[in-house]
């Protein structure tokens, strides 16, 4: 949940491979978001009791916040961080969000869609196959831009 990412590796607590940092992974496993038995076809076992475990040590208790609050909390941010990201190449730009349909891709893309279309609007969305992979393919195809 930052500042800082876990990275593929260790990855996500609920992952259950080395990782002890909170994620929103994590945060998306214990609201229910991500379907614990079949994530990455069913290859990947989620860790859930592990997700629950770091996000109430590390988030929930320090914050004096009971753990699906706490999870909310870093739910929403993320949605209102995406929201400020298609503002700012729509309605920033004269564009009104409502008349386009929300491309939801990246690893987390999906589980996030809903919020994000719902607080701007959108009526439509499309969740392609393999979001992540789609993401990646993006950034791989796309030009080269540096400001300064």
């Amino acid at each position: 949940m930052g500042p800082r990412s876990a990275g593929a590796v260790p990855g996500p607590a609920c992952y259950n491979r080395g990782g002890e940092e909170p994620t929103l992974t994590d945060a998306n496993v214990v609201l229910g978001y991500l379907n614990q038995n079949y994530l990455v076809g069913g290859e990947l076992e989620l860790n859930v009791d592990k997700a629950f475990q770091v996000i109430e040590e590390r988030v929930a208790k320090p914050l004096g916040m009971d753990i699906v609050e706490a999870c909310f909390g870093a739910y929403s941010l993320t949605n209102a961080s995406m929201m400020r990201a298609i503002r700012a190449v729509s309605s920033e730009r004269g564009r009104d969000p409502r008349l386009f349909t929300l491309y939801a891709f990246g690893g987390a893309g999906a589980a996030h869609a809903v919020g994000v279309a719902r607080e701007l609007e959108i009526r439509k969305i499309i969740v392609p196959p393999s979001p992540g992979v789609c993401s990646a393919f993006g950034l791989l195809c796309a030009d080269i831009e540096r400001d300064y």
